[in-house]
């Protein structure tokens, strides 16, 4: 009896269909969300935040600046989730210049702004917190007013911020 052998065309359609399904599960979305958060467009960008606790877990490559909105989707936003604006080779935020947090946040997590180039950043009387390397690697922010309310600077909050003069705490 002779052994069974595939046609040589369905063979390779099975080869192509399996490649593109690879592919298209290696893909990462622009706006990421976390398993207990969303997605929501505002003024045309996707941020991704977690409505159970109103982090802002992702902000997007392409916003400009300035104020971070205090409600996404009609959820108070609370804290700046792990790594939400962070720098990288696969997306960069050369653009940002300022920073202005609203009153509603209470903690920056670890690597919050990481690699950031903003030259300055307002952070809220409210805020309580500020992670592990949460500014590490912003070579360009100059000067920073710390709350009286900052109660916890997590490890290397400010390690290689090289044009960091002034750090004042009232």
């Amino acid at each position: 009896m002779k052994p069974y052998s595939f046609p040589k065309n369905l063979f390779c359609r099975i080869i192509v269909i399996a490649m593109l399904l690879f592919m298209i599960s290696a893909v990462q979305p622009r706006h990421p969300a976390n398993a207990a958060g969303s997605s929501v467009k505002v003024d045309g960008l996707w941020w991704s935040i977690d409505k159970e606790t109103g982090t802002i877990t992702w902000i997007p490559y392409d916003w400009e600046g300035g104020e971070i909105p205090d409600e996404l989707d009609g959820i108070k936003i609370t804290a700046i989730g792990q790594w939400a604006c962070y720098n990288n080779e696969e997306g960069r935020r050369d653009h940002l210049k300022t920073v202005i947090l609203p009153e509603s946040i209470t903690r920056l997590d670890n690597g919050a702004f990481h690699n950031c180039v903003f030259k300055s950043i307002k952070l809220p009387e409210s805020l309580e917190e500020i992670g592990d390397q949460a500014f590490e690697g912003c070579a360009n922010l100059k000067s920073i007013d710390i709350p009286s309310s900052v109660t916890t600077i997590g490890r290397r909050a400010f390690a290689e911020c090289t044009s960091l003069k002034t750090v004042e705490m009232h």
